[in-house]
């Protein structure tokens, strides 16, 4: 495994649209998913895209820590979990502002719309 380096706000890679994954049990996406954990361990970190890793591949490494869960959210710890290929469905039309973070910025928490989600489809 390896710990990847993170792009960074106005790289190429993060304009574009990612690529399906065509096969999500090969070994190159295992391998990749895998050195995304690491990654995200080794910065003490919750979620990252496969672009902002330099591979432009639907793939989502992500966790929900305890201690990082807002009180009153509803959400609930959730251990390592990989999806290729997500397909994201909104619960509601409504949004609600969260705080967020995003390793391609920085130093950068800002005050974001959220869209509750009610299906979240993946391979994996």
């Amino acid at each position: 495994m390896a710990v990847l380096r993170i792009a960074k706000m106005g790289n190429p890679v993060l304009l574009q649209k990612a690529a399906p994954v065509a096969d999500p049990t090969a070994p190159e996406i295992r391998q990749l998913a895998a050195d995304m954990q690491e990654t995200l361990e080794d910065i003490g970190a919750s979620g990252l895209a496969a672009p902002q890793v330099f591979v432009s591949k639907r793939v989502v490494v992500y966790r929900i820590i305890a201690s990082r869960i807002p009180e009153g959210s509803g959400l609930v710890p959730r251990p390592w979990t990989v999806m290729v290929n997500p397909v994201i469905t909104p619960k509601a039309q409504t949004k609600t502002p969260v705080w967020e973070r995003c390793l391609s910025i920085p130093g950068l928490m800002a005050r974001c719309l959220a869209t509750w989600i009610s299906e979240l489809n993946f391979l994996i």
